[in-house]
């Protein structure tokens, strides 16, 4: 064997997935993101993707679990998590132990505050407070829509969903223009738009009535009131969010990527959802979970930092008559945590550690370990199931690379990973890398995309 020839078997390749696939799957792969593109455009918050996930099961022949009396093997259930998180799986011949794929459905965004009208300077504006890990600077002069639920007293849930369509009106925070912005700038970036300045016009034309006092809050009340029925009051029991209101695009003359709102970290949802909802039955029970809650720490009770995983594999375990302790049933189980990652940004590379950053367009990202710093808060999964996903995706031709979250002491992250590894169960954290992760267009690449959902499917069908 030549030197050349030992380069070529010695040596980590990194060869472009645009590259090393043929025509067919390429166009395969663009197919499949245009599909995914209306996927995303529907599912704006955690409430919206788990309505439109489950709508993708039920066409697909799932039902839901509560209506089995039991299971058998290649039946197909989903559970939703009241409204916010959702399980699907299908039994296999093998139901001792699951197959997961675990994705977040939550993203960074503005909440409203429970009294969140108010009216100054002749507008009305909502109060916000910020959801996740976001640059405030970045959410100004951007058009928004509103998305949520209230509920009322009277025991109506009223469902809000505005600025999406074309004809629809927008929201907006304005920002400071540059005339009056001398001390603004000299601000350190995380101070520049301070979290108290994120209040949202929502109005300006007053009622005609010198008896009312803030004749331009009336008004939006009065507009709220009459198209929902709803009162100021009723804001104290709502879930209203704030997100961008445009749709996904491609980017580029090549149009191989895609800028959407939410890919962190949606753009893992749907490849385990149409892995789920078109897989025969597997080898082993293959079950996806879409949980809720990952970007403030996967609390409460939508999020993996809850009882809901072990919930679910008691109420399986019943409903099949095993024996096994559901914790063992978790404990026997392996996962991805399919959740994204930092991608080389040639404008600003200083942050990546270049040996071991992803770069968009060469493959699913895996992570071996996550936290920050000394590995604080990480999930460090063992080299013999990162070998296993290795072989894996090399058997099926599916382009993997390795990925850590920028340089030591500089970046860091979590993700579901370390949730889900609490039962004792194989984890590792596999996705696509993203550019401007968290703000209100996060970048990803189409080849990636796919070879995600080829991943996932390889996983989930042994």
């Amino acid at each position: 064997m030549t030197n050349k020839e030992l380069e070529k078997k010695l040596f980590l390749k990194k060869e472009s997935s645009w590259i090393t696939y043929n025509q067919s799957e390429i166009e395969t792969a663009i197919d499949f993101c245009e599909n995914y593109k209306t996927f995303i455009d529907n599912s704006k918050t955690e409430r919206l993707c788990v309505k439109y996930s489950i709508n993708i099961l039920e066409s697909r022949g799932f039902k839901n679990l509560k209506d089995f009396d039991s299971l058998k093997t290649g039946d197909k259930f989903y559970k939703n998590i009241k409204g916010r998180a959702i399980f699907a799986g299908i039994v296999g011949q093998n139901k001792e132990s699951l197959n997961i794929v675990g994705a977040h459905v939550d993203s960074p965004r503005l909440d409203l505050k429970p009294n969140p009208l108010f009216q100054d300077s002749e507008l009305a504006l909502l109060k916000t407070h910020y959801y996740g890990g976001v640059k405030k600077y970045q959410w100004v002069n951007q058009p928004l829509s509103i998305h949520g639920v209230i509920y009322t007293t009277d025991n109506r849930e009223v469902e809000i969903s505005i600025g999406e369509k074309e004809e629809d009106p927008k929201f907006i925070i304005p920002d400071l223009l540059i005339h009056l912005s001398q001390e603004q700038v000299k601000k350190e970036g995380s101070v520049v738009v301070e979290a108290e300045q994120l209040n949202v016009l929502v109005g300006s034309i007053p009622v005609n009535d010198s008896e009312i006092k803030e004749q331009v809050k009336f008004a939006v009340l009065n507009y709220l009131y009459n198209t929902y029925n709803i009162t100021e009051e009723d804001f104290n029991s709502a879930d209203i969010t704030l997100t961008p209101s445009g749709k996904a695009m491609d980017i580029g003359f090549d149009r191989g990527l895609i800028a959407a709102y939410g890919q962190d970290d949606r753009v893992c949802a749907y490849p385990a959802i149409e892995v789920i909802s078109t897989l025969d039955t597997p080898e082993k029970t293959a079950l996806i979970f879409l949980s809720d809650k990952e970007e403030v720490g996967s609390p409460g009770d939508t999020g993996a930092d809850s009882n809901i995983l072990l919930n679910l594999a008691i109420e399986y375990k019943e409903l099949l008559g095993l024996t096994k302790d559901a914790h063992l049933i978790l404990e026997n189980s392996m996962a991805i945590s399919s959740d994204v990652t930092a991608g080389v940004n040639p404008n600003f590379k200083s942050v990546h550690e270049l040996n071991n950053a992803p770069i968009l367009g060469k493959g699913v990202a895996i992570v071996k370990y996550t936290g920050s710093r000394g590995k604080a808060g990480a999930h460090d999964c063992g080299a013999d199931f990162v070998a296993y996903i290795r072989k894996i995706a090399k058997e099926d031709n599916i382009p993997v690379q390795t990925s850590v979250m920028g340089r030591i002491d500089l970046g860091g992250g979590g993700t579901i990973a370390k949730h889900l590894s609490s039962y004792g169960m194989n984890v590792i954290d596999a996705g696509p890398a993203l550019l401007g992760m968290h703000s209100p267009y996060e970048v990803a690449s189409k080849i990636d995309i796919y070879s995600c959902y080829k991943l996932y499917r390889s996983f989930l069908q042994r």
